[in-house]
């Protein structure tokens, strides 16, 4: 567990959240980002 981090926790609550048909928009939103995510990655 030495080389867990908190990126790793919060990468996991997200990808659990969307897994469990969790809209992006909430998802993003709980995670506290500013740009959607369909305009981040399009960049």
């Amino acid at each position: 567990m030495e080389d867990l981090r908190f990126h790793d926790l919060r990468h996991t609550a997200a990808t659990r959240l969307v897994e469990s048909s969790i809209p992006l928009h909430a998802v993003a939103k709980l995670l506290g980002h500013s740009i959607p995510l369909p305009i981040k990655y399009e960049l």
